[in-house]
């Protein structure tokens, strides 16, 4: 016991900690910051990945949503402002997950695999847009109902893909905090140990 609280003294003493109290107050500090660094860990990005792979999950609600209202308005049972609506809300969000939104907690794609996904939905969107609006306006365009009905689901397949992708990471970060809070507790008991051995020393 007495040589780990030389060992100790020397240690503190060598990085310029000399009097008991500094020492004490050097070790309380340390357990401070690893206390503030697990809660850190745990609330800084969990709030935010769930904001995430919420709206990219409606996504994939929207692009069957629209494929819907485009029909409705072709019956005459929808109103075309309801689909332009969704049409901003889609295209929003999109990049949002893309670029980040702030107001929304949401922070721009990091993960290459997620942004090349991202990117593939952007370049199928335009066409299907386009024909959206086409079937909504004309609704005896039977070729673009056709092809509404294609292209929705394959939105919806690379949007999945994507949501999948997102989860993915999701799930990795938080196991990587859940380790990190193991370790950084373990590190505060040792601390705490290491205290009382110097103390009672």
């Amino acid at each position: 016991m007495r040589v780990l609280a030389g060992v100790i003294q020397f240690l503190l003493r060598s990085l310029g900690i000399k009097s008991l109290n500094k020492q004490f107050l050097f070790s309380y500090l340390l357990i401070t910051a690893l206390v503030a660094a697990i809660l850190w860990q745990l609330f800084s990005t969990c709030n935010s990945n769930a904001t995430v792979i919420n709206v990219a999950a409606a996504q994939r609600m929207l692009s069957q949503k629209m494929a819907k209202e485009a029909m409705l308005i072709g019956l005459g049972s929808s109103d075309i402002k309801r689909l332009e609506e969704s049409i901003r809300q889609f295209e929003s969000s999109h990049q949002a997950l893309l670029n980040g939104d702030a107001s929304r907690n949401i922070t721009a794609a990091t993960d290459a695999a997620v942004i090349r996904q991202l990117k593939l939905v952007e370049q199928l969107w335009p066409n299907y847009k386009t024909n959206l609006l086409a079937f909504a306006k004309n609704s005896n365009n039977s070729a673009a109902q056709e092809i509404i009905a294609t292209q929705s689901l394959e939105i919806l397949k690379e949007m999945n893909a994507g949501v999948s992708l997102m989860e993915a990471i999701s799930n990795k970060e938080s196991r990587n905090q859940t380790i990190f809070a193991i370790v950084a507790t373990l590190a505060i008991f040792l601390l705490i140990t290491l205290g009382r051995i110097f103390g009672t020393n």
